[in-house]
C-alpha cells in the first residue's frame, strides 16, 4: 500500500482512537501486533499501519479533546479551530501546544499537512471523504 493510501481512514472517532493505543471499540476492529496496527471501521474499510502514527490530523472537537488526553501533543499535527475556542473546548491549553489547525476541512488541507491517519467522524464531510477515496487515499 502506498504512503498515501494510507495517509485518511475514515470511522468514527471512536473506532479511531484505537489506533493510536487503546482497546478495540464496539464500532470497529483494531488488531494489533508489534510490528503493525490494522484498523477496521464501521464502514468496512480496512486499514494497515506499520507503526503507531505519528502525523495525526483531528477533524471534530470530540476527536480534539480525546487525543489530547490520550497522547503527546507532539504526535497531532492539527486539530480543529474548535479546540482552541474556550467557550466550546475542554483542551485549549493542550490544543495550543499542537502546531496545526484546520480552520476549513477540505482535501487539500488535509494532504498539505502530510499526516499518516486522520481522524474524523464518518458521518461528516461526506464529499471530503469520497474526493480522498476517489484519489485512492484510504
Amino acid at each position: 500500500m502506498t504512503k498515501h493510501r494510507m495517509l485518511i481512514i475514515l470511522c468514527m472517532a471512536i473506532a479511531l482512537v484505537g489506533a493510536v493505543g487503546c482497546s478495540a471499540p464496539a464500532a470497529g476492529t483494531v488488531q494489533n501486533t508489534p510490528a503493525s496496527y490494522t484498523v477496521t471501521d464501521s464502514k468496512g474499510h480496512v486499514l494497515k499501519l506499520a507503526q503507531k502514527p505519528k502525523r495525526i490530523v483531528s477533524l471534530t472537537l470530540g476527536t480534539d479533546e480525546i487525543l489530547l488526553d490520550m497522547i503527546p501533543a507532539d504526535r497531532i499535527v492539527a486539530v480543529t479551530k474548535y479546540a482552541h475556542d474556550p467557550g466550546i473546548s475542554n483542551v485549549v491549553e493542550k490544543a495550543g501546544k499542537v502546531s496545526g489547525r484546520i480552520d476549513e476541512v477540505n482535501v487539500e488541507t488535509i494532504l498539505s499537512l502530510h499526516p499518516d491517519l486522520v481522524i474524523a467522524a464518518d458521518v461528516m464531510y461526506q464529499d471530503v471523504y469520497r474526493t480522498l477515496w476517489d484519489m485512492g487515499v484510504s
